[in-house]
């Protein structure tokens, strides 16, 4: 999605919220563009969940703006703003039928009874439950649930749909299934959306941009792939998937470029465009996936270390290795796919381990 050609749908400036002496959102920003997919993703206590409370209207800002297609709506009560939300539980009636409950929100609104049955009509075969209208809540899985607690809102055509960690009461099977139904259905409808979670791997699987919350603060705004590959601080690089961090002082070298001390027996070279004050203190992040394995010496490698094989974790698709460097003292994580089954090393095993020199993220900012 280019944002620069998308219209601002929600306007969030300077948002700040105080509970008692706690201040639980700290003067965050951000923009959300018409018919984007925005995940707001942090650890529990964060203030995602407080910052979507505040857009829907369920807790009121201490300071700040909140606007939707440009309107001011920090003083709006909830039921006036055209919002739909969509809640873990699903808060659907249970002695209604699955038709009776995406007609709710359109009988609320005073729209005729023809007009409330077309539209549940039309949205129930959006989301594929158009079989299930006469079945009740109790009557359905958690997945078709779910889908109920969209239509209903789609239902009202919202100028922002909030979801509240919508897919965190289901299997982990099912939950995976849901998430390519689920984008697919966003985008087939179009609506601007902003999901809230602490689930990375639905963040990187499904948003178009993510907010990376953390203490109340953002820590950063960007795509999947730009969050993930260029975290700007220790935090992100942890917290967005697993990544072997270390350490180091920026020395330059005898060929005049930069490279990071870790330890005498091991020195990283980033890429040629970084640069740092000599003696600084820089933090070192490489993605498992980056770093490949051999029980030979690599002698063209600029960047490798070595040690031994602490743990080797199984995973289907793919094994994670936990290697023993620097003489125990500190640990690397590299993964590889195993698409015959096998790992290719043991608990146990010397290894040389290298990487590129544009696989290593460099942070001086903590």
């Amino acid at each position: 999605m280019n944002t620069e050609e998308q219209k601002v749908v929600l306007e969030v400036k300077n948002l700040t919220k105080e509970f008692g002496d706690d201040t639980a959102v700290k003067n965050i920003s951000f923009d959300l563009y018409d018919g984007e997919f925005l995940f707001v993703i942090g650890p529990s206590g964060c203030g995602k969940t407080t910052t979507l409370r505040m857009i829907g209207g369920y807790e009121s800002p201490s300071s700040g703006e909140i606007r939707v297609r440009g309107q001011l709506l920090n003083n709006v009560p909830l039921e006036k703003r055209n919002i739909g939300m969509v809640f873990q539980s699903y808060a659907l009636f249970p002695h209604m039928t699955v038709q009776k409950n995406v007609e709710y929100g359109l009988r609320m609104r005073g729209v005729s009874k023809l007009a409330r049955k077309k539209k549940a009509a039309e949205v129930l075969s959006l989301v594929e439950l158009e079989d299930y209208a006469a079945r009740y809540p109790a009557q359905l899985s958690g997945g078709q649930k779910q889908r109920v607690a969209l239509a209903r809102v789609i239902a009202l055509e919202p100028d922002l749909l909030l979801l509240d960690e919508p897919l965190a009461n289901l299997d982990k099977r099912l939950r995976d299934t849901m998430r390519i139904e689920l984008k697919k259905l966003q985008e087939k409808v179009g609506i601007t959306t902003l999901y809230v979670t602490h689930d990375q791997e639905e963040a990187l699987t499904m948003a178009d941009r993510i907010v990376v919350m953390h203490d109340g603060n953002i820590l950063q705004v960007g795509s999947p792939k730009d969050v993930y590959n260029d975290p700007t601080s220790q935090f992100v690089a942890g917290f967005l998937g697993e990544t072997s961090s270390f350490q180091g002082k920026a020395r330059v070298a005898s060929d005049g470029f930069n490279e990071i001390v870790i330890d005498e027996a091991m020195i990283v070279r980033p890429i040629a465009t970084n640069s740092f004050q000599a003696e600084s203190s820089v933090f070192v992040s490489i993605r498992p996936e980056r770093i490949k394995l051999s029980k030979e010496k690599q002698t063209q490698e600029v960047n490798c270390t070595t040690g031994i094989i602490d743990f080797v974790s199984y995973l289907g698709s793919h094994v994670f290795y936990f290697i023993n460097i620097l003489n125990g003292t500190a640990l690397l994580k590299a993964s590889e796919p195993i698409p015959h089954g096998e790992a290719s090393f043991k608990v146990g095993d010397f290894v040389h381990a290298y990487w590129q020199e544009d696989n290593v993220v460099c942070i001086t900012d903590k």
